[in-house]
């Protein structure tokens, strides 16, 4: 065996393996001299484009040397590798020359003729050139092969003295194997369209030409392309190996940024046209690519929906990697040995599918596919893990949640039994206020709380109840000498909304009240307006050390306190309305036809008189008033169609009129009337005005009922207002007694029964009459009437 022969029995044992430099695509620095034969275009364009757009990317300025005819391939195959041609010709990052432009542009064929614009490249005396790539091709028909082969051994020692990256790339079918092997021998490098190495065949210039024998230079190739996809491989296990290192090591917990790492990553290793992964979105019920994506396909109309399609079809149907056609997903017509129209497609589980494309000229092998299923384990495998770290942390959440949830509903259970306690115990409003304020307190999340009552008239909130936690906070704030300076109160009574400070801490300067409840170690602030349907009453707040203490349980347990507040409240007047000594009585005229009384009087063309109103046991009280000089008939007919009137009943005829009953709803005028603690004693109404006497008891805010009186009608007119003592029929020892020993029905029967004439002589109404108003039976009004009598002649003649 010649030396040729033992060199290849060399290399192809490993002994020269500290001489090889293996790395994907070795040697790729400056002063590097590549060659590589080819046997089709396919592969040509493969390793030519790969070569450029290196380079491109790299931010070098290239070269290529070929006939128009290839450039024409070369173009759309650069755009399919994500090159923006038309841009890095109009940069001047890449040009386009031609053999006749470089090689044959001097009147000679010599060796020194051929290289002397590669000669001004490498001097700097030319354009700016940092990678150059030129087809030989050319030379077939124009230089002999001996200048050819002086010309590569020449150009070799120029660049091996400069910064130039070069690649010739020999057309196997045109040249004889001993030139082509003496041109290898002239080349440091090799290059494949998977990847390079050193050449190890390469003969300096003091060593003789070896002979060839007849197909060996077929092994020759073979070895140099085994070693380059050895090389590619060891680069390849490399980084497999520390991508591996990282899946199992990751302290990322974000499925996103993982994903971005693994796109990132595969496209590292395997050089693809596009890389994503396909995920489905459970939010919005849409299978989509996520925004870890890579792809070289920035100025190609790229198939998305043909990706997403088969995409779907493997996350859906299938656990096994498949390679599966894009159709109509190809660059340009004049490219047709480059199709864009294959994807390989590696499922993850419920995690998605990660999709890679790659030109057809890019080829895995056997070994790179098994790298790619030992990946989709890995992948798959870490993403279990960062779904089930996610998934636990949630349940944490959730149970922590659900823990602070329990707690939180514990304590407000407690606050409203409490605060509820509290409201049934106190006999006043003012006792009621400062009950529920030392009862805020006792919860371990309030430090303070006061209650403060609403002037509507003169738009301003008193303090008149609180806890003894303030440390003075309402003195230090009132010392400001501003109602304003009692905020969120102020805003809560103004809207009718509640209104949280979630942390009173923020930049200074500070306002009076933010100072002082920061002073005192406040940071969240909660105010609830305390009212009942239109009344409005106060505002009752709330003071933590915790910022965002009231969160919306606990909020929506405060306001529901204040209803409660305002319910007693209210239920609080109407008693002291009805059983006060001293009361403050109002004359009105009211000018409205909204008024339902005046509605119904200007309908009718009449005169109404109030009589009375008697609360009922359950349900809403009902009024009893008389419609003067009108049928029973006509009554009961406008009635229907009157606004506020509602469940009218007749009750008798009396003198010149009917007298009716109906239901005092929350939408009723008298019903209003009662919510605000006032008490009517008289009212006449015509079709265009209603004059009413209204008593409210002492200490019940005259304003506060005006205020809502004029809210709803047009014009409301005070005619006089006088504070007395209540004029009582019987207020003694023995009718105290008696209503004591009665209960709320035979109070109600025994009222009912009185308004209704059952008493007078002759009887005005009957007991069935009683019993169809109460919607009750005929014997309970007996009963109870007999019951009450019982009572009243065993005090009178036994007590």
């Amino acid at each position: 065996m010649d030396s040729t022969n033992e060199l290849t029995e060399h290399v192809r044992r490993g002994d020269r393996e500290e001489s090889l430099q293996f790395d994907r695509w070795s040697g790729d620095d400056v002063g590097s001299h590549f060659v590589f034969v080819y046997e089709n275009t396919r592969e040509k364009l493969a390793v030519i484009t790969e070569f450029l757009a290196r380079g491109l990317e790299n931010g070098e300025n290239c070269l290529a040397i070929y006939e128009r005819e290839f450039v024409e391939r070369l173009e759309p195959a650069l755009h399919a590798r994500g090159i923006d041609v038309p841009k890095a010709i109009q940069d001047g990052d890449l040009t386009f020359k031609t053999p006749a432009e470089t090689y044959l542009a001097g009147e000679e064929t010599t060796p020194d003729a051929l290289g002397h614009w590669l000669a001004e490249f490498a001097d700097g005396t030319g354009d700016a050139v940092d990678r150059i790539s030129g087809g030989m091709s050319w030379a077939v028909d124009t230089v002999s092969e001996s200048v050819l082969s002086e010309y590569e051994r020449r150009s070799d020692r120029i660049i091996q003295n400069s910064e130039l990256t070069v690649l010739c790339p020999y057309d196997r079918n045109s040249f004889s194997d001993e030139f082509l092997f003496e041109i290898v021998e002239h080349h440091p490098m090799y290059r494949t369209p998977t990847g390079s190495c050193v050449n190890p065949f390469q003969r300096d210039g003091t060593t003789p030409a070896q002979p060839i024998d007849e197909g060996l230079f077929d092994e020759v190739i073979d070895t140099l392309e085994d070693l380059s996809r050895y090389s590619s491989q060891t680069q390849t296990i490399a980084a497999v190996t520390e991508l591996a290192e990282f899946i199992d090591g990751t302290g990322i917990d974000d499925r996103r940024e993982f994903a971005s790492c693994v796109v990132d990553a595969i496209s590292t290793i395997f050089f693809p046209s596009h890389t994503a992964i396909w995920q489905y979105d459970n939010d919005s019920g849409q299978f989509e690519s996520t925004p870890a994506t890579n792809s070289r396909f920035e100025g190609l109309e790229f198939r998305t929906d043909a990706l997403s399609d088969q995409a779907w079809d493997v996350y859906a149907n299938s656990r096994e990697v498949e390679t599966k056609s894009l159709s109509a997903a190809t660059i340009p017509e004049t490219s047709d040995d480059l199709p864009i129209d294959e994807g390989i497609f590696v499922p993850l589980g419920r995690h998605g599918v990660l999709v890679v494309v790659f030109p057809r000229y890019v080829s895995l092998t056997d070994s790179e596919i098994a790298v790619v299923h030992m990946l989709q384990t890995k992948i798959r495998t870490a993403l279990d893990t960062i779904s089930y770290d996610r998934e636990l942390q949630r349940y944490d959440a959730r149970l922590e949640d659900q823990t602070e949830r329990i707690e939180t509903l514990e304590e407000i259970v407690s606050l409203h039994q409490g605060a509820n306690h509290e409201l049934v115990r106190s006999t006043s409003r003012a006792e009621l206020e400062e009950r529920v304020c030392k009862q805020l307190v006792e919860s371990p999340s309030i430090e303070f709380a006061w209650f403060g009552t609403w002037d509507p008239a003169e738009t301003e909130l008193t303090p008149t109840a609180a806890s003894e936690t303030g440390e003075g906070y309402l003195e230090a704030v009132a010392a400001a000498g501003e109602s304003q300076n009692l905020e969120p109160a102020i805003t809560a009574c103004r809207n009718g909304r509640s209104t949280v400070t979630e942390d009173a801490y923020t930049d200074p300067p500070f306002e009076p009240w933010r100072a002082q409840a920061l002073r005192r170690g406040y940071r969240s602030i909660a105010s609830v307006p305390v009212e009942f349907k239109d009344a409005r009453y106060g505002v009752l707040t709330a003071y933590s050390e915790d910022p965002y203490a009231f969160g919306s349980y606990t909020r929506r347990a405060l306001e529901n306190l204040g209803k409660c507040v305002g319910h007693a409240i209210s239920a609080r007047q109407k008693k002291k309305a009805l059983i006060t000594d001293r009361v403050t009585e109002l004359t009105l005229r009211i000018r409205d036809e909204s008024l339902p009384i005046v509605a119904l009087a200007d309908l009718l063309d009449t005169r109404i008189s109030f009589d009375g109103i008697v609360p009922q046991s359950e349900g809403h009280p009902r009024t009893y008033f008389t419609v003067h000089d009108c049928a029973r008939a006509d009554v009961e007919n406008a009635a229907v169609q009157s606004y506020g009137i509602s469940d009218l009943s007749h009750v008798v005829k009396r003198g010149d009129g009917h007298l009716f009953a109906s239901t005092v709803d929350d939408t009723c005028f008298f019903g209003r009337l009662l919510d605000f603690g006032g008490v009517p004693n008289a009212l006449e109404a015509t079709g265009t005005e209603a004059e009413i006497a209204v008593e409210i008891p002492e200490g019940t805010s005259a304003s506060s009922l005006l205020s809502m009186l004029e809210d709803r009608f047009e014009r409301v007119e005070v005619q006089s207002q006088e504070t007395r003592e209540r004029k009582f029929r019987a207020r003694d020892e023995f009718k105290q007694e008696f209503e004591e020993q009665l209960s709320d029905r035979q109070k109600e029967v025994l009222r009912t029964a009185y308004y209704s004439g059952f008493f007078e002589s002759p009887r005005e109404s009957t007991g069935q009459d009683l019993a169809d108003q109460l919607d009750v039976s005929q014997p309970t009004v007996t009963e109870n009437i007999r019951s009450a009598e019982r009572e009243f002649l065993t005090l009178l003649f036994e007590g």
